[in-house]
């Protein structure tokens, strides 16, 4: 995956070095609010109008936040610095950081262990776990997924996650043409019309898979 086809809408993804970038098999773009997504990525051409109408009412507009995926702990390491006991516990065949959450009061971890659950996932208030993340698949597309609080007390349960086609992606269009020489996915969640574009290279999977496992 060449990562530098999606400079400019990620700070964070733009300012990981080389190494990180090429560790990458996956990136997840995820929309979280309700309101008209503010202008992202690459600028408009010169002497386009801006769209007219009435202004979004504050705290409205869209969060574009991107997960990057890697296939180990060290790959992982290179893009976080260090990581969480839960996230680094027992085997994980890919895991997951939101970059835009690292270093805040609600930072995303995911680990596909290859259990019952498809992903575990892992929320931390400045390193403190405040929430625990169980994904399953019930078939169709569908993930169902169950949170947990710090005790492990069941906070919401089977939560719907689905796939629907491409033209439901409420993000920068230019990131989704960005991402079109890819396999690409988008999901929902209807509950929360939290909305995400999975962008995936099996190529960077393959070429990562024989660097981690000492092929040549």
């Amino acid at each position: 995956m060449n990562i530098d086809d999606f400079a400019g809408y990620s700070s964070a993804l733009d300012a990981l070095p080389s190494a990180a970038k090429d560790s990458i098999v996956e990136l997840i773009w995820s929309i979280r609010g309700r309101g008209k997504p503010e202008p992202k990525g690459k600028p408009e051409p010169k002497g386009k109008p801006e769209p007219k109408g009435k202004p979004e009412p504050k705290g409205n507009s869209l969060t574009t936040t991107v997960c990057v995926v890697v296939l180990s702990l060290e790959d992982l390491e290179r893009i976080c610095g260090t990581v969480p006991s839960e996230v680094s516990e027992g085997f994980g065949r890919r895991y997951f950081v939101d970059l835009e959450s690292m270093g805040t009061n609600y930072a995303r971890f995911y680990v596909d262990r290859k259990d019952k659950y498809i992903i575990w996932g892992y929320v931390y208030d400045n390193g403190t776990l405040i929430e625990t993340k169980k994904y399953k698949r019930n078939g169709n597309g569908i993930l169902n997924l169950d949170r947990y609080d710090a005790f492990g007390i069941l906070k919401s349960g089977n939560e719907v996650e689905k796939k629907v086609p491409i033209k439901a992606w409420r993000g920068d269009k230019e990131l989704l043409r960005a991402a079109e020489k890819y396999d690409v996915i988008c999901l929902l969640k209807p509950l929360s019309k939290h909305n995400y574009l999975r962008v995936t290279d099996h190529d960077s999977y393959i070429k990562n898979s024989k660097r981690i496992l000492g092929a040549t």
